[in-house]
C-alpha cells in the first residue's frame, strides 16, 4: 500500500475541505459587505461632514434622550470600525492583484515541504530561504511563550538561509550535529545532547523520537531567490520567530535567555557520571539517632544526588509513619529549576494531620508560607538550605507528633533519564 499517496490525498482533502468552508463563509460574507456599501458611504459622509461633531456635542450637553442608543457618538466607535471597513477594502484588493507592496513583495512565493508526503527531490538545489512552522493540527511546544506571528494561518518558530535548500529536509532525519536546530527543538523536550569530539548530539533513541516528533508537528515553506541573506532578514523582521536566538526581539528576550540556558545544561559528557539510584532507606528508631539528626541525613543525600544537568534525572524522598499509625506523611523532591539552580521541594499531605493541628500549623509563619490546593501543600527551598531540616523536624515533632523513638522510614530513591 502505498502510504506516502494516501497521506497526500488525506492532507489534501483537509486543504479541500477548509477551503470549502471558508470560501462559503466568505461568500456570503462578501454578499452581505456589498450590499451595505451605500450605507458605508452614508457612515464616511456623516463623519466628514462635521455633522457628527455637531451631534456629539449637543450629546454632551444633554440635548438628546437618555434612553437614545448612541453607539455612534462614542468618540472612537465610528472611526474604528471606518478604519476597519478602509482595511478591509485594501485587503480585499491585495487578495485580487495577489500582489503586495513594499518589502512583502519578496515574502510571497513560498512552497511547502511536508515530510509525511514530500520527497526531498521535490525541493530544488538552489540558494534561498526557508521558514519552520507548526503544523495546524499539531501539538506545538509546551514552553513557548507568547503569541506566534503565523505564516500560512500557522505559527513560524524559525527561519534561515540556505545555499541549498534541499538540504532543509535533513532537518527531518539524521542528528543534531548536522542540522543544530534540532538541538534547540530537542531543548524544548529537555532531551540531553551528548558532548561528541564531532559535536553535541543526541542518543541514537532520542534522535529516533525526535525525528518522528519533528515530521508529524512541523512543515517547511522554502523559497529560492538570488540573496537569501536579505529576504532571511525581512523574514526575521516580520515574522519573530521565538528559536532564532541571533535575531533581537523585546518580547521573547527572556525566553531566548532562558531557553540557551536549558540547552547550555542539557549538555552531557558521553562519560558522564551516573547519579547515585541506589536506594537509600533510614529507619526510626535507631540506636544513636536522634529525629533531627536522621532528618539531616536523609536531606544532605537527597541534596546531593541533585543532577546537574536539566533533564538528567530527579531525586525523591518518601516520608512515611509505620506501626499503628502507617501512612504516608510527605515528600521531598530535589531537581532543577528553570535557570537551572537546585532545589528541594517538601510535599506534604493534609490528611497527615489531625484538623486541629493542621489549623495551628497553616497559621504558622511556616504555614501561610506554603502553596496549596487542598490535596497537598508545599514550599520549595535552595538546596542545603538549612531552613528546610528545621521545616521537616517541626512538622514531624510538633504537627505530627514523632518523636525519637516514633517508627518512621525516610527511603531515597533517584530516577535517571537516559
Amino acid at each position: 500500500m502505498d502510504t506516502k499517496r494516501i497521506a497526500k490525498i488525506e492532507k489534501l482533502e483537509n486543504d479541500f475541505d477548509l477551503v470549502r468552508s471558508v470560501a462559503d463563509d466568505l461568500d456570503g460574507a462578501l454578499y452581505d459587505f456589498a450590499a451595505v456599501q451605500r450605507r458605508i458611504e452614508r457612515l464616511f459622509q456623516y463623519q466628514e461632514s462635521g455633522e457628527w461633531q455637531k451631534d456629539f456635542e449637543a450629546d454632551e450637553k444633554g440635548e438628546l434622550p437618555k434612553n437614545m442608543k448612541r453607539g455612534i457618538l462614542s468618540e472612537d466607535a465610528l472611526d474604528e470600525l471606518l478604519t476597519d471597513v478602509t482595511l478591509l477594502r485594501e485587503r480585499m484588493k491585495e487578495l485580487v492583484s495577489d500582489v503586495k507592496v513594499g518589502k512583502d513583495e519578496e515574502l510571497i512565493g513560498f512552497e511547502e515541504y511536508d515530510p509525511l508526503v514530500d520527497e526531498p527531490e521535490s525541493i530544488p538545489e538552489d540558494a534561498g530561504s526557508y521558514i519552520v512552522v507548526c503544523r495546524e493540527e499539531g501539538e506545538g511546544f509546551g514552553l513557548m511563550v507568547g503569541e506566534p506571528q503565523e505564516f500560512e494561518g500557522q505559527d513560524a518558530i524559525y527561519v534561515g538561509s540556505s545555499d541549498n535548500l534541499r538540504e532543509v529536509a535533513d532537518l527531518f532525519k539524521g542528528n543534531a550535529i548536522q542540522t543544530p536546530l534540532r538541538l534547540v527543538i530537542g531543548a524544548l523536550h529537555c532531551l540531553n545532547p551528548v558532548k561528541t569530539k564531532a559535536g553535541n548530539r543526541f542518543s541514537a533513541e532520542d534522535e529516533r523520537r525526535l525525528s518522528k516528533w519533528m515530521r508529524e508537528n512541523l512543515l517547511v515553506y522554502w523559497q529560492a531567490n538570488p540573496d537569501p541573506e536579505k529576504v532571511t532578514k525581512l523574514l526575521l523582521d516580520e515574522l519573530d520567530p521565538a528559536l532564532n536566538f541571533d535575531h533581537k526581539s523585546p518580547e521573547l528576550e527572556n525566553f531566548k535567555k532562558h531557553l540557551k540556558l536549558m540547552m547550555d545544561n542539557c549538555i552531557v559528557d558521553e562519560d558522564y557520571e551516573k547519579v547515585n539510584t541506589e536506594e537509600k532507606i533510614v529507619r526510626l528508631p535507631r540506636k544513636g539517632t536522634t529525629l533531627a539528626s536522621a532528618v539531616a541525613e536523609v536531606v544532605a543525600d537527597n541534596a546531593g544526588r541533585i543532577p546537574d544537568k536539566f533533564g538528567v534525572g530527579h531525586v525523591e524522598t518518601l516520608i512515611t509513619r509505620t506501626g499503628d499509625e502507617e501512612g504516608i506523611l510527605g515528600l521531598l523532591f530535589g531537581g532543577l529549576n528553570e535557570f537551572g539552580e537546585k532545589e528541594n521541594t517538601l510535599i506534604f499531605y493534609p490528611f497527615s494531620f489531625n484538623k486541629k493541628a493542621l489549623k495551628e500549623f497553616l497559621s504558622s509563619d511556616y504555614g501561610k508560607a506554603f502553596e496549596s490546593d487542598d490535596e497537598e501543600y508545599e514550599f520549595t527551598f535552595k538546596a542545603g538550605d538549612p531552613e528546610l531540616n528545621k521545616l521537616i523536624v517541626t512538622l514531624l515533632e510538633k504537627y505530627c507528633g514523632l518523636t525519637d523513638k516514633s517508627k518512621l522510614v525516610m527511603k531515597t530513591v533517584a530516577e535517571v533519564f537516559r
